[in-house]
């Protein structure tokens, strides 16, 4: 799960096929209305406050120290990707438990090296309840991407002469007849020692028909996630003067 997340996290930064419209404040009840709102996902808000517990969890669990504004960025694009993975979530009745969500506080404190979770969360205004909402939409995000992985690879086919042509560059390439294909490089250094002693096509088949599957599979992930963005109704409504997070 954690391999995932970390998956997921780096997918998310180099998704650009989104559209953001600006303007445009949506309804809120009143006790909304009392924090700043800066963005709002097909009718949903994103409030300043959220956006500062976001800040919290990627410098105090990611670790990542970019410059503030860059990670402002960061953590706003994380809170609309979320959003709209959780309420893809929620259309599919996909569903976490409040053990999962126990244990991911339990992961969060684990990483702080020592430091009081609770210490830490006051310092940011941050009560864990509302941790506890961050990292369950967090995880039902995590959900529906292995879901969906899974309903891909059950679809995905790879043709016998699709893997025998793979096998035949393959074999140019080690006998340096003629350059690589990227994914055949790509394969090449996945099965470094597997390839080193000789190998038959009988020998390397199913690796072969495996690295295409998983290739194809993380395309058509990658698809579906740029779609999902770029359907979603995305308004920057406020994006400035959000306190330094610590």
């Amino acid at each position: 799960m954690r391999r995932l997340a970390i998956l997921v996290f780096f997918l998310f930064l180099n998704i650009t096929a989104f559209f953001v419209h600006f303007g445009g404040i949506v309804e809120a009840n009143s006790a909304q209305l009392i924090d700043k709102i800066v963005a709002a996902v097909n009718g949903e808000i994103i409030t300043q406050r959220q956006l500062d517990q976001e800040i919290f969890l990627i410098k105090k669990v990611w670790g990542l120290l970019e410059d503030e504004e860059r990670l402002k960025e960061i953590a706003l694009k994380r809170m609309i990707q979320k959003q709209i993975l959780f309420q893809e979530a929620k259309k599919e009745k996909i569903t976490v438990s409040s053990r999962m969500v126990e244990e991911a506080v339990s992961n969060i404190k684990r990483q702080l090296s020592g430091e009081n979770l609770e210490k830490a969360l006051k310092e940011r205004n941050i009560t864990l309840e509302e941790l506890r909402e961050n990292l369950e939409k967090r995880l039902l995000g995590e959900r529906l991407i292995s879901y969906k992985a899974e309903k891909i690879e059950k679809e995905l086919r790879i043709g016998e002469e699709e893997i025998r042509n793979f096998y035949l560059d393959l074999k140019r390439h080690i006998e340096k007849e003629e350059e690589a294909k990227e994914e055949v490089k790509e394969f090449c250094r996945e099965y470094q020692e597997k390839l080193k002693n000789g190998f038959t096509f009988k020998e390397i088949r199913d690796k072969i028909r495996e690295f295409l599957k998983q290739k194809k599979k993380r395309i058509a992930l990658r698809e579906w996630l740029e779609e999902l963005m770029s359907k979603a109704e995305i308004q920057i409504i406020s994006f400035n003067n959000s306190p330094d997070p610590r």
